[in-house]
Order: C-alpha cells, then sequence, then structure tokens
C-alpha cells in the first residue's frame, strides 16, 4: 500500500495503523470502518497481489501466481 493510501485510509473512522505493522503500511479495520465488504476484499486482494509480486519467479511459478500478478488491481 502506498503512503497516500495509508493516509487516506487512518483518516477514516473505524481504521487505524496496525499494532506492531504500521510501519509496513498495513491498517486495522475496526466494526464502525464505512468500508463496505467488497472494498475490505480489493484491499485485500491487492495485498496479496503486492506481497506475490515480490516473491521470486521460479516460488511464483510453483504457486501458479503469476496470472494473479499480471492481471493487476480489479476496478469496477
Amino acid at each position: 500500500m502506498s503512503d497516500l493510501a495509508f493516509d487516506m485510509l487512518t483518516e477514516l473512522p473505524g481504521v487505524r495503523p496496525a499494532p506492531y505493522f504500521a510501519r509496513a503500511s498495513w491498517v486495522a479495520i475496526g466494526p464502525d470502518a464505512p468500508l463496505g465488504e467488497d472494498d475490505v476484499q480489493a484491499y485485500i486482494v491487492e495485498a496479496h497481489r503486492l506481497i506475490a509480486a515480490r516473491l521470486t519467479r521460479t516460488l511464483r511459478a510453483e504457486l501458479a501466481l503469476d496470472e494473479f500478478i499480471a492481471a493487476g488491481p480489479r476496478r469496477s
């Protein structure tokens, strides 16, 4: 997640920097956050894609993640 996205998310009520993981731009989303289930799911999918992109080519191929990474973020 970019610093801009992290800053924007943490400005929302119910969203705060995640304990111990804020330095990696992780956030904790509380039940009172104005994010819908689809929004949270989209953030999770993008986080997985970003992590998978940092794996070695061999490991990505072994886990069959190349197509997932190439797909990029899904926009509605």
